[in-house]
């Protein structure tokens, strides 16, 4: 990759630009012959040079498996014209459509349920409010599976408004959707499953019925799509999959005209949520719990 220099130095700024456009036209090559290798490794190469920062190209065989099964299903593309943008834009789009041709969106069936809560709890297992009920690191990946198997299976997947990405055939992100009025689970279910519920959270069980109180006191009465969970798996994260999910679910509330409410469970949550259109409308705060954001969207279109 040659000698970097400082980017905040006027003096190399010629030398600066010559090194990203060599850095661009080299993504956009790999790109071009669908070569994920020589994507890779000039990527790779440019995070070392960004010491102490180069810890991220950890799990590059990991990544380097998921853009390899990317540029299979896409197609070389011929090399630019001279009317076309400049690399790092070429390059960039071409990274957008890689994504949106990579999957599909579509409703989540009971027969997704095994496959959904894998990919949720692999999403959630390193959430604040998910460690704050079950903190015992190595119990909280079953523990967490069991319990979303039970709000799909015994609740969200009981309407047809859930959704899933899969990529290939695999799940790698999914959505729990409810729709207007269905918000609240029902008592007798939660009776009837309370010692699936003990299984799963123990000694902690107090704390997430007083959790689940609180979230039901303080939930909005009108009627709207409720959102209790997205997530997506490690490897496929960053990819916009998740959006693309959120996209879907947003065209829908905007169509029948519908407000939506989800509580954020962490920060970076709450700011790919306001990015579809959702507003912070409050915290809620139990016990030593990590705050939940409280997040409201108001239908966008026609009124």
């Amino acid at each position: 990759m040659g000698t970097r220099p400082n980017l905040n130095d006027p003096a190399a700024d010629t030398t600066t630009q010559a090194v990203a456009r060599a850095l661009a036209d080299e993504l956009d090559r790999a790109l071009e012959t669908a070569d994920a290798d020589r994507y890779d490794s000039w990527f790779a190469a440019d995070v070392l040079w960004g010491k102490p920062f180069g810890a991220l190209v950890v799990g590059h065989d990991q990544i380097n498996a998921i853009h390899r099964q990317m540029m299979r299903m896409t197609k070389p593309v011929a090399p630019a014209s001279p009317e076309a943008p400049a690399p790092g834009c070429r390059h960039l789009g071409r990274m957008i459509g890689m994504v949106d041709t990579f999957g599909s969106v579509e409703s989540a069936t009971t027969a997704d349920v095994e496959a959904l809560a894998a990919v949720l709890a692999e999403a959630f297992t390193d959430d604040p409010v998910m460690g704050w009920l079950v903190p015992k690191a190595s119990r909280r990946p079953a523990a967490l599976r069991a319990f979303f198997d039970f709000q799909a299976r015994h609740h969200a997947l009981h309407f047809d408004a859930s959704l899933l990405a899969r990529i290939e055939g695999q799940v790698v992100a999914a959505a729990l959707v409810l729709p207007p009025g269905s918000w609240k689970t029902p008592f007798d279910q939660q009776a009837r499953h309370g010692a699936g519920f003990t299984a799963i959270f123990r000694t902690r069980l107090p704390h997430a019925l007083r959790l689940q109180t609180e979230m039901d006191r303080r939930h909005p009465r009108e009627p709207h799509y409720y959102l209790p969970c997205i997530g997506t798996l490690t490897a496929f994260q960053g990819l916009g999959t998740g959006g693309r999910i959120l996209r879907r679910f947003t065209s829908r509330c905007d169509g029948e005209q519908q407000p939506a409410y989800l509580e954020a469970t962490n920060p970076d949550n709450a700011r790919l949520y306001r990015r579809h259109g959702f507003e912070t409308i409050g915290f809620l705060d139990v016990a030593d719990c990590p705050p939940l954001e409280r997040m409201w969207r108001q239908p966008t279109g026609p009124q």
